[in-house]
């Protein structure tokens, strides 16, 4: 059973904005891995919604590409 039936919806959500935000700011995948200093599966990995990222990690990958943890939060919340 499970008791957390729209978590994979929201964790795709979550890493779509990510990889739109990403993208908007013109960073490819390997200028991000760079930046974070994380292999390339890592970034991957969140960005297709195979891994759960944990806060400290989202506050890394957002000061990374560039957006206010306020504003990553807001975009979620209009999508999730």
């Amino acid at each position: 059973m499970n008791i957390f039936p729209n978590h994979q919806r929201r964790i795709n959500a979550l890493a779509e904005i990510l990889v739109a935000t990403r993208q908007a700011k013109r960073l490819t995948t390997k200028q991000l891995v760079t930046r974070l200093g994380k292999p390339e599966v890592f970034v991957l990995d969140y960005e297709s919604g195979k891994y759960r990222l944990d806060l400290p990690e989202l506050v890394d990958i957002a000061d990374a590409i560039g957006i206010d943890m306020v504003e990553l939060i807001n975009l979620y919340q209009q999508r999730a």
